[in-house]
């Protein structure tokens, strides 16, 4: 039989806690049975008896990475009996080496931000933030400010593309950001710069209303995947998403005529309009681009993005 389970992650201080209790709270956890929360570190907001006793929690502390394991994991059901576990991880842990019981289903991961201790934790610990946002669902920025929060969440979303991502400010209320594009999208063709790819590449996915029947020009290398449709290529640049031996390909399918031959690792100038389709035997789409003019070019200076 699976036991559903509910991992949030985040630093020391981020708001987990917090987080944990009012979903608790507000979802009626205690209507389904009792609920066992593994807490692998202790913040300023508390379990207390008082909360475990309304809502049918047991608490059980993990002070050592050593003791997060699948034997204690199974005490503690042995112990407890819930129908449903949640796990306030610790973001400093090794949580991708962690082995949980077969019958562990995990059902969500999410994970909590601090907006304010952010460019601080990134900037230093940014392989941290891979493992954490490896298998994230949900990424929760708190105490933000609408001024930078924009950027910070495009910082993560090549760490973590399937997640949402939600932002709230100091008050709890829950912001959404103006565009801080560092391209302008009322142009007659959208100009985006080497060091913007990162960034475009990303809002095509979260604007396509934006951009779908808009002419973009910016400069790229082709990539030829295998079983790809004649005169399709990949339009792609490579991005770092948290250091050096993190660097995967971003790109989109360019479809182009006989006018423009071309050929892997080529580096091109590439104005083209911007579609939106199905992909075969899905509702999803994805963005595809229609050449308009292409211009053979040598490598650019700086061939790998940062996006950290």
């Amino acid at each position: 039989m699976e036991l559903p389970v509910l991992i949030v992650n985040g630093f020391l201080e981020s708001g987990k806690t917090r987080f944990l209790k009012e979903l608790i709270v507000d979802n009626g956890f205690k209507q389904d049975g009792k609920t066992l929360i593994l807490a692998c570190e202790e913040g300023e907001e508390e379990y207390d008896a008082e909360f475990c006793k309304q809502n049918n929690c047991t608490v059980r502390f993990f002070e050592n990475e050593e003791d997060f394991n699948s034997d204690n994991f199974k005490k503690y059901i042995k112990e407890t009996h819930p129908s449903t576990v949640v796990i306030e991880m610790n973001g400093m842990w090794k949580e991708n080496e962690i082995v949980y019981p077969k019958y562990f289903a995990i059902q969500q991961q999410i994970t909590i931000i601090d907006s304010t201790t952010f460019p601080t934790y990134f900037a230093n610990m940014r392989q941290r933030f891979t493992d954490m946002l490896k298998y994230t669902d949900v990424v929760i920025f708190n105490r933000a400010d609408e001024s930078t929060v924009g950027g910070y969440k495009r910082s993560l979303q090549l760490m973590a593309r399937s997640a949402k991502f939600y932002m709230y400010g100091k008050g709890g209320e829950e912001l959404h950001p103006a565009d801080d594009l560092p391209f302008d999208v009322n142009k007659d063709v959208i100009e985006v710069g080497d060091d913007d790819f990162g960034t475009w590449f990303i809002d095509t996915f979260d604007s396509p209303k934006r951009y779908a029947g808009k002419v973009v020009k910016f400069n790229a290398q082709v990539v030829v995947p295998q079983q790809i449709p004649p005169h399709t290529v990949v339009a792609a640049r490579q991005a770092m998403t948290c250091c050096a031996n993190d660097i995967q390909l971003i790109g989109h399918l360019l479809s182009y005529n006989d006018e423009f031959p071309l050929k892997e690792k080529d580096w091109i100038s590439l104005t083209a309009k911007v579609h939106y389709v199905k992909a075969p035997g899905s509702e999803e789409t994805r963005c595809v681009l229609e050449a308009l003019d292409i211009k053979k070019i040598p490598q650019i200076p700086n061939p790998v993005i940062s996006l950290v």
